[in-house]
């Protein structure tokens, strides 16, 4: 189930969003409920295919802060997820790519760049449609991080 952040009932009842989860395969774009909120357009499903396996979505106070979301691993202990919209978009998205040391990558959002950690982790940055979010993906056992990484900030875009 899609959780969504803070949203008018008069919008819901207006139809302005689709609050049916979606396959994690799906090629349906949802909006984002609002400019900070790309965490509506997350579901479990998404989460636990990047993640392989079942997940849980954090729900402490802290993680149901606008624009922020994260999900855990019930599978490997250690192993998450973390979304965050980052304020102060394209200026933000520049001064962070500039102070790591980071690749460019294609095919994701408007423009991105990805840093892959030797600790087991992959942070990968994304402008899309003027929103900057960082994707942080913990995956201790897994040579395939990056791919995993890349496929679900590809997934997140196409829903925003």
């Amino acid at each position: 189930m899609i959780q969504l952040g803070r949203i008018s009932k008069a919008g819901v009842a207006a139809g302005l969003l689709l609050l049916a989860p979606l396959p994690a395969a799906s090629a349906a774009a949802l909006p984002v409920a609002d400019k900070g909120d790309v965490c509506a357009v997350i579901d479990d499903a998404l989460a636990a295919q990047a993640l392989k396996g079942r997940v849980k979505r954090d729900t402490n106070p802290q993680s149901s802060l606008p624009g922020l979301c994260d999900w855990r691993s019930l599978v490997t202990p250690g192993d998450g997820l973390t979304v965050r919209v980052d304020e102060g978009g394209q200026g933000k998205y520049a001064f962070d790519r500039a102070k790591l040391p980071v690749r460019d990558i294609q095919g994701v959002g408007d423009m991105a760049f990805v840093f892959v950690s030797p600790a087991g982790f992959v942070q990968l940055g994304m402008m899309k449609a003027g929103i900057y979010v960082t994707i942080v993906l913990q995956l201790q056992n897994a040579k395939d991080r990056l791919q995993r990484a890349t496929e679900f900030a590809q997934a997140v875009a196409a829903r925003m």
